[in-house]
């Protein structure tokens, strides 16, 4: 089954809350992580409801960026040995998971802008309102890569 990216999000936010659950002593890095992952579905989910391209491509960039810091707090946790080899492997394949239908999604989103963006210039006369669908029905196509 193709999960979605939220699906992925809350996978992963859960797997590591019950492992972080389990740290003693790693406090510092425990909030880290656990701020990281959290936020990769919270700016995911609210990008499904952005104003413009523009906003929900920030979001998608935002939690993208968070992605990157989860993968990177495993990475600490796994070298000083709060996590063994096997958990850092199938959390950091998760997150890759994760960044790749983020970085699909953001890819679309900017191609599809960017396609409106180049039939204005070119001279086809679109009102606002239908610029305002057009930029709508785009940022709908990019949202099924994510299905929340």
């Amino acid at each position: 089954m193709n999960k979605t990216i939220k699906e992925l999000a809350v996978e992963l936010t859960v797997e590591i809350t019950e492992i972080c659950d389990k740290i003693k002593g790693r406090n510092a890095f425990v909030n880290q992580i656990l701020r990281s992952c959290s936020s990769i579905g919270a700016n995911s989910y609210e990008a499904k409801y952005a104003q413009s391209t523009a906003d929900f491509v920030s979001k998608l960039e935002i939690a993208l960026k968070e992605c990157y810091e989860t993968d990177y707090w495993l990475e600490i946790l796994v070298k000083v040995k709060a996590i063994d080899d096997e958990t850092y492997k199938r959390l950091s394949n998760k997150c890759g998971a994760i960044r790749r239908k983020l970085i699909s999604a953001i890819t679309t989103a900017k191609t599809n802008k960017q396609e409106i963006s180049r039939r204005v210039v070119r001279g086809i006369s679109l009102t606002e309102g239908a610029i305002s669908l057009l930029q709508s029905r785009n940022i709908a196509n990019s949202i099924e890569f994510i299905s929340l």
